[in-house]
């Protein structure tokens, strides 16, 4: 996935292939999942410019997606709970401009350095991120 943000929310354009479904040509749910995850995801480390990780995630299934349709993601802050909490949203948009999944999720807020301390994250890949997007320094 490629994300693009405007400063208020993040979005990513994206057409399923056809081995990721379940029925005939509708996409699986948990690829669904997947995709407003990693997108809530990307959103707080955009918009809150912090490293996230998921704690939890809820998903509705409004109507059913097909591979081959170019589809419309955006997630947006709804609330930063404390500086260790935030709750993001996103959805999933069809070619005929219908929501079809929202979803939203409580994500954990970690600095740089509270990442390096819990031992299971992949810290060049840390630093990656941190250089790229987020406001801190790493001290390596």
């Amino acid at each position: 996935m490629q994300f693009f943000s405007d400063g208020r929310v993040v979005a990513s354009r994206l057409t399923v292939p056809e081995h990721l479904c379940g029925w005939g040509r509708v996409v699986h749910g948990g690829v669904i999942s997947t995709m407003l995850d990693e997108l809530m995801g990307w959103t707080g480390i955009y918009l809150l410019k912090r490293l996230v990780l998921t704690k939890s995630l809820q998903v509705e299934f409004r109507r059913p997606l097909f591979a081959g349709q170019p589809l419309c993601l955006t997630g947006r802050v709804v609330e930063q709970c404390s500086n260790r909490e935030a709750l993001l949203a996103a959805e999933v948009v069809n070619p005929s401009g219908e929501i079809c999944a929202v979803s939203t999720g409580l994500f954990a807020l970690f600095t740089v350095n509270a990442a390096r301390t819990l031992g299971f994250l992949d810290m060049e890949l840390v630093d990656e991120v941190a250089r790229k997007f987020l406001d801190e320094e790493t001290d390596r």
